[in-house]
């Protein structure tokens, strides 16, 4: 995978019904759509069993410029949380994740970004990972602006991180 987001943004990708149950998600949200708090879904990623799980998130808080169909994205900051299973055959609900994370997804209000990449699946973890950074080739050439391994927060430590979102991923 070359780090091209359209390139592993075409490999299955699709939005996922709320009772879906999957292997690995990616989902995406506003501040609006955190039921209790950051810190409250924050220490649910820190306490989450990485034999388990796999989780990394991000704030995406520092880009400045957007094409039309990216606006509200560079408007508002937003998180980009990805999760996988550590075991190929494990799956796990959508609903009792959003549930476990503090996060809903208001009926009426947040359909459009549902529809628009906020709950998905995710065709290759490790690329996925490396657009949380934005170091892939798109973003580059986006000119998004870079985020540090150090913002993500994980259950990972620093090392797997890294390991996460430079392998190349044959399970996801």
């Amino acid at each position: 995978m070359s780090g091209n987001r359209k390139e592993w943004e075409k490999k299955k990708q699709k939005v996922l019904p709320i009772d879906a149950k999957v292997y690995s998600v990616a989902i995406k949200i506003y501040e609006e759509q955190l039921q209790y708090n950051w810190d409250y879904t924050k220490n649910v990623i820190l306490n989450t069993d990485s034999k388990l799980f796999h989780v990394l998130a991000i704030w995406h808080y520092k880009d400045l410029y957007a094409e039309e169909f990216w606006k509200t994205a560079y408007e508002k900051y937003h998180l980009h949380l990805i999760l996988r299973c550590t075991d190929r055959k494990r799956r796990i609900r959508i609903a009792s994740l959003l549930k476990q994370l503090g996060i809903y997804f208001r009926p009426g209000l947040d359909d459009e970004l549902w529809k628009n990449h906020g709950v998905e699946t995710v065709g290759n973890f490790a690329g996925y990972a490396t657009y949380l950074t934005h170091e892939t080739e798109d973003a580059i050439r986006d000119g998004k602006e870079k985020y540090e391994m150090d913002e993500i927060v994980s259950n990972l430590n620093y090392h797997e991180v890294i390991r996460a979102v430079t392998e190349v991923s044959k399970s996801s």
